[in-house]
């Protein structure tokens, strides 16, 4: 699926995934409960936003190239994978839990 052709309608925010990290230990989880996590990643378009009562637009809070975490609780979420296997996800812009602010110049951490 080419995603440059992928618009998000209404409220939803379209986020290209960051990389998973798998950890090691002692408990084996099903895939259907390792879904219930956060992540994360950047977002690449949004929609133009929801109507309130009065039929005014209020757009997404977030922006284009924003980090942003969402969980994955939810069932209002698209999972789509681009020609080159990158993922992406589809999410209502009312799941975003928080955005990650970009630390200093310079700043490996």
């Amino acid at each position: 699926m080419d995603i440059s052709k992928v618009t998000p309608m209404g409220n939803k925010v379209l986020l290209e995934l960051a990389p998973r990290v798998k950890k090691e230990g002692l408990i084996h989880l099903p895939d259907n409960v390792q879904l219930s996590v956060w992540h994360s990643g950047k977002v690449v378009s949004c929609g133009r936003g929801k109507l309130n009562e009065k039929g005014h637009r209020i757009p997404p809070s977030v922006t284009t190239g924003q980090e942003a975490v969402f969980r994955t609780f939810s069932n209002d979420w698209q999972l789509l994978k681009d020609d080159d296997g990158t993922e992406f996800v589809l999410v209502d812009a009312e799941h975003l839990e928080f955005c990650i602010a970009p630390g200093p110049e310079g700043d490996n951490e």
